[in-house]
């Protein structure tokens, strides 16, 4: 007589064995928000401490990207994740190549020179694999939604680094109540500073999961921010990109969003008809007010970008390579550094990861509609900010360009069709 078989284990102890989940790291969507921490938080303020110690900026950031990359391999190593990379990844990496013609055009005068911009090339490919690839490789195998991760670690950054700065700014006489716009030295930029403060407002616009305290909690911290660094793009950009994802989500879900945007449309004009005349006695409101009505409210944009497209014109095809200026209009800074061939090859990448996150945006699965609407609002934002601010997502210290490219890199890894972490 046979012995009966035994059945396998279904207990809960044993669940893992049975789904083939035994390698799998428990803990995958903490180890790859550590890597995120220390890009978004640890970037700003590392910036700040080397301002103010005396230490070359340059170097602190070279020492991060270095750590990071460190880290990200090692994530690579333990994690194992299977998801596979494509042609938009690979285009990601060799995105550098629009500023190497530019930089033989202009034959660097010597050593010294070309050592530092292949340095500078060595770096942002580092950087663009970490972002675009490691990290959102690792980010598949969590069973956490990956872009939750990513919406509360820029939440969660913003918002810590738009309160610091705020402190301090309070702590040396700079408030709302102010109307003098205050830019300490050895500090960031308040431009930089009013847009931590503006994705702080966005992230926190997007989260489905804050609670109504918590929501407005970090609100008011990015709108304080913007406000006491008057950053008058930062403020316009945010105010036109969350107006466009309403619309957006208006007009794909009517049934659904059409009641709430009627009862938040309704309760923002009482709010704004009885809160105006008292936002407009504030003395930073009044203070952009004034810059805005000034002989000249682009503080002399305008006279820097004639100059940079004068000097373009003696290398219009191929510009003169990366690191040849920087302005405050993104279509002067890619036409003086690479052209007009490499503006519209970064365009074309830009408008296929933007389209891509329409794509996602468009998923009935609520994870993936929230990485879409991510990869939009940062998208717009880059818009809306290019005719001020010359931001590319080439840009290494930039926390939205880094977002955008951590983002955009796992888009590609996923299926929008998916229902893989739907209910996380």
């Amino acid at each position: 007589m046979s012995k009966p078989q035994a059945q396998p284990n279904t207990s809960p102890r044993f669940a893992p064995y049975i789904r083939g989940e035994l390698g799998q790291y428990k803990n995958v969507g903490l180890l790859t928000a550590i890597a995120l921490v220390i890009v978004f938080f640890g970037m700003p303020l590392a910036f700040i401490a080397a301002l103010n110690l005396g230490i070359d900026e340059n170097n602190v950031f070279v020492g991060i990207w270095a750590i990071t990359l460190i880290y990200a391999l090692w994530l690579e190593s333990k994690i194992r994740p299977k998801a596979k990379i494509g042609a938009p990844h690979i285009a990601a990496l060799l995105l550098f190549l629009i500023g190497v013609p530019g930089i033989i055009v202009s034959s660097p005068a010597n050593v010294l020179q070309i050592f530092l911009l292949i340095s500078f090339i060595f770096i942002l490919i580092a950087r663009m694999a970490i972002m675009f690839i490691f990290i959102p490789r690792c980010l598949t195998e969590s069973r956490t939604s990956p872009a939750m991760i990513i919406v509360r670690t820029l939440l969660y950054s913003s918002a810590f680094v738009s309160a610091f700065n705020s402190v301090y700014f309070a702590s040396i006489g700079f408030t709302i109540f102010n109307s003098i716009r205050g830019a300490p030295q050895n500090w960031l930029h308040p431009n930089l500073i009013s847009l931590l403060g503006s994705l702080c407002v966005m992230m926190t616009v997007i989260d489905p999961k804050l609670k109504m305290p918590s929501r407005l909690f970090f609100g008011s911290i990015g709108v304080y921010t913007m406000l006491m660094a008057q950053g008058r793009t930062a403020i316009f950009s945010t105010i036109i990109v969350l107006i466009l994802i309403f619309m957006l989500e208006l007009v794909h879900e009517p049934k659904k969003y059409a009641p709430k945007v009627a009862l938040w449309g309704t309760l923002l004009a009482i709010v704004l008809s009885l809160a105006t005349p008292l936002i407009l006695n504030i003395p930073a409101v009044q203070n952009i007010q004034k810059r805005n009505e000034a002989a000249d409210p682009l503080a002399g944009r305008e006279n820097y970008v004639a100059a940079a497209l004068d000097a373009w014109r003696e290398s219009q095809i191929f510009g003169f390579g990366f690191r040849s200026g920087t302005l405050d209009n993104f279509y002067a800074v890619m036409l003086l550094q690479t052209g007009i061939v490499g503006l519209m090859i970064y365009l074309a990448f830009f408008f296929m990861c933007a389209i891509r996150g329409y794509t996602l945006f468009k998923s009935r699965n609520p994870q993936t509609k929230l990485l879409g609407k991510t990869i939009i609002i940062l998208a717009m934002s880059f818009v809306i900010r290019s005719f001020t601010e010359g931001t590319t997502i080439l840009q290494l210290t930039d926390l939205p360009a880094n977002a955008f490219c951590l983002a955009v890199g796992l888009s590609f890894l996923i299926d929008p069709k998916s229902d893989k972490w739907a209910n996380s």
